[in-house]
């Protein structure tokens, strides 16, 4: 787990969420089909972006 620091101005939140998956393609797939909108690659669910990645890294 890692933290950054919020930007002046702007307030602590959680706004990201890195994952460790087998096909970081088929889960943005699998998100945008699901009517997740896809950003930075990564998708927005409940105003979080998840960004898949692979395990394998």
């Amino acid at each position: 787990m890692s933290f950054a620091a919020a930007s002046a101005g702007t307030p602590e939140r959680l706004s990201a969420v890195h994952v460790d998956v087998a096909d970081p393609g088929a889960v943005l797939a699998a998100a945008q089909a699901r009517g997740c909108a896809l950003e930075a690659g990564g998708f927005l669910l409940c105003g979080v972006r998840f960004v898949p990645r692979a395990a394998d890294r």
